[in-house]
């Protein structure tokens, strides 16, 4: 005989216990009560008692990897019924406070529970008759009126021994519960781990029931306690009194039961299986057609919940129906993804793969930087200033963008330092001075050009996005600064959106390109107003006639607004933080009266369970019917192959050599985009300057005591550099 172990992991909130014993129909089990955890589980020699996760008993239980350990001394305590001191006409779980009593104790409690035969329940029966028989007289007195002098005789029946009788009275109500279910019927027996807390679980038990005795025994292993028959045998126990032997562990996850419908499975993009109720898995598959991605898809769950396995498997099965993709995902889980599936994967702020991000690629050059000026300006996180940063910045890309689709990003830098000037600063003699919303405009910019400064987006000739998506691309945002993220991501989302913007209006019906956005709360956040928010909101309406079929992925609902929530038609919603189940409940279509269990649930789903609000093809109609909640499936990713190609070499050193220069030390700096990427002292007539980008401009000023003095020459990284001084020096000699 082979053992499982099954751990229960969640109950329904009116899980009724009597239902698992009818399911089990007489099959042999046994509970275990793990005190120190605590935790519950079911130890039975049926394999297939897992299939009861499909069914209506309202239990989910999951397979352990081992068995328990039950190699100790025991108690056997067989128990003939529970006691009912209050006399309720409703069954009642004595037990239930088991683990509130000895919860954290290093203590093993197991419950077997083996099916009666029809031969103990009648000798159980005939047993009671008669012996109850036996225990009432009937006797009669006289009794005279105080009063009246009259003379009354009484006849009464007399009991001895009450506890006896009310102990009878209860195993007659048992056994006829019992032939009443066609003689269906447990016998309970607890076995107690001997420890120093087995006296007290004694005297807990004997209080709740009543039990037959006691005996202590040596248990090898689990199967020899499964197969242990005490000396004192058990009573039989209808199944409704045998149930209150059925104790659980608090921090069993309590769930709630929804009123949900299954949907029809009509669709070539497999989600998951259905749950019944939000309680039970069952075999019916949840599907979605791919013809109904181009009206926004929502998914969203806490880290850990399965929320990035579903976009890659709705993903993957995308590809498979010839639609691209185009991923901007902060970080690496999408890399094995593309390398399982053949797309370029493009890791951000490596030196790979040249990129200029103000290349613009389509016929429209105005729509682009203007998209490109309000995106950026999200990206910077500029906060107030952010009308202001994106009016320089349409203004410097309108002179940058008239003379070439593909400007140098040096040239463009310059054109918005020009722009902040000409709107909140004014030139001197000598310097420039900003206004103060000058100063706050330039230092939201800092990201910006922090950015322009690695070598990968320095440059103006790089790689097409067009041809990108055109074979499919993940851009992967791992090496960059959690602060310069929003920005990249805003820049490669403009890219992609223009691309998206080529696409004829003939996509209703079909899925061109899948454009998925992980953690898109970075550029997208619960701000109505927000720029960005109001861009996307008008690009999800036109995505539909576009064909375009925009994911976003996020952690929580609030982190993008409710407008764009809702014209997100299709919705996957895994676990969400306490605070915002309601808001997530909200997007629902459930009945009224199950909202408060929706939200419930969406506090404590499982992972790779959810919520779905989706949209229908049934007969080539479009409809969306009410939520449900699935069982996602498994997905493997796969690992991530190391990018292919060498490394760059590092860049070469800039040498700088001062002809005909004072041999006395100097102070000099080198500038590039404004910003001090050295500040030192010569040491002779020949400065070597490492880790500055190769063919690149740069400002390279000697400081002198007095600001007339200063000197500043332009100089390009990599190179050797000759910056002469023998003129200067001339003149200053005939002028003596």
């Amino acid at each position: 005989m082979e053992l499982h172990e099954f751990g229960i992991m969640s109950i329904a909130h009116d899980f009724d216990r009597k239902l698992l014993l009818d399911y089990l129909l007489g099959r042999e089990f046994m509970l275990h009560h793990d005190l120190r955890g605590p935790s519950t589980s079911i130890i039975t020699s049926d394999s297939s008692l897992g299939s009861i996760n499909k069914s209506g008993v309202g239990i989910a239980l999951e397979p352990l990897s081992g068995i328990s350990d039950a190699g100790s001394e025991f108690l056997c305590i067989p128990v003939a019924v529970f006691r009912d001191r209050e006399r309720k006409t409703e069954i009642s779980y004595p037990l239930d406070s088991l683990y509130n009593v000895f919860g954290g104790l290093g203590a093993d409690i197991f419950t077997s529970f083996r099916p009666a035969t029809v031969k103990e329940v009648q000798r159980l029966k005939h047993g009671a008759e008669d012996r109850r028989s036996g225990m009432e007289e009937r006797s009669s007195r006289g009794l005279s009126h105080r009063e009246t002098g009259q003379n009354v005789s009484v006849a009464t029946d007399s009991y001895y021994q009450s506890y006896e009788k009310r102990l009878l009275e209860m195993l007659l109500g048992n056994v006829n519960e019992i032939l009443m279910s066609k003689c269906l019927a447990y016998k309970v027996t607890f076995f107690v781990k001997v420890s120093d807390y087995a006296d007290p679980i004694l005297r807990y038990l004997k209080s709740n029931a009543i039990v037959l005795g006691q005996e202590r025994f040596w248990s090898n292993d689990l199967y020899d306690l499964y197969q242990h028959r005490c000396g004192a045998s058990p009573v039989p126990l209808s199944y409704g009194n045998a149930a209150q032997a059925i104790g659980m562990s608090g921090r069993i996850v309590r769930m709630s039961r929804v009123a949900t419908h299954g949907m029809l499975s009509q669709g070539d993009i497999h989600i998951g299986k259905y749950i019944d109720s939000g309680m039970n898995e069952t075999d019916t598959d949840v599907c979605i057609s791919s013809k109904v991605l181009n009206l926004g898809t929502l998914v969203t769950g806490l880290p850990g919940t399965g929320k990035t396995k579903l976009a890659q498997s709705i993903a993957e099965q995308a590809l498979r129906a010839d639609s691209k993709i185009a991923i901007i995902s902060p970080t690496g889980e999408w890399n094995g993804f593309g390398t399982k599936n053949s797309l370029e994967v493009i890791r951000l702020g490596r030196s790979e793969k040249r990129i200029n991000l103000f290349r613009c690629e389509v016929p429209n050059r105005r729509k682009f930087y203007e998209n490109l000026a309000m995106l950026v300006a999200v990206g910077c996180n500029s906060g107030p200033y952010k009308n202001s940063v994106e009016k320089c910045l349409v203004a410097a890309f309108s002179r940058a963008y008239s003379r070439t689709s593909d400007p140098d990003p040096q040239q463009v830098y310059g054109e918005i330092e020009e722009a902040i000037i000409e709107q909140h600063g004014k030139r001197t003699s000598t310097s420039v001075k900003y206004t103060k919303h000058g100063e706050n405009t330039r230092s939201a910019l800092e990201s910006l050009r922090q950015l322009l400064m690695i070598p990968q987006f320095a440059y103006s000739e790089g790689i097409s996005f067009a041809d990108l998506i055109g074979r499919g691309v993940i851009f992967d945002l791992t090496e960059i600064s959690n602060n310069a993220k929003p920005l990249v991501y805003a820049m490669i989302l403009n890219q992609l959106y223009n691309m998206c913007d080529q696409f004829d209006l003939e996509g209703d019906n079909g899925l061109r390109l899948i454009l998925c956005l992980e953690e898109s709360q970075l550029i997208f956040d619960a701000d109505e107003k927000s720029g960005a928010t109001l861009d996307l909101g008008e690009r999800i309406q036109n995505f539909r006639k576009n064909g375009v079929g925009l994911m976003l992925v996020t952690h929580n609902v609030n982190d993008i607004s409710p407008g764009i929530r809702r014209l997100c038609q299709n919705k996957f919603y895994f676990r969400q933080s306490a605070d915002v189940a309601k808001y997530a409940a909200g997007d629902l279509v459930f009945g009224e009266k199950d909202y408060d269990k929706v939200i419930a649930m969406l506090k404590i789903l499982a992972q790779r369970t959810c919520a779905i609000s989706m949209v229908s093809v049934i007969n080539g109609v479009k409809s969306v019917s009410s939520s449900i909640f699935a069982k996602t499936g498994e997905y493997e990713v796969g690992s991530a192959k190391a990018i292919e190609g060498h490394m760059p070499q590092s860049p070469k050193d800039t040498l700088i050599k001062l002809v005909g220069a004072d041999p006395a030390k100097r102070t000099y700096e080198i500038r590039y985009l404004g910003e001090l990427v050295a500040h030192r002292v010569t040491d002779g007539p020949e400065i070597i300057a490492p880790g500055l980008l190769e063919e690149r401009p740069y400002k390279f000023i000697l400081v002198g005591e007095k600001r007339k003095d200063t000197k500043e020459f332009g100089i390009v990284g990599g190179r050797t550099n000759e910056i002469s001084f023998e003129e200067s020096n001339k003149s200053k000699q005939a002028d003596s």
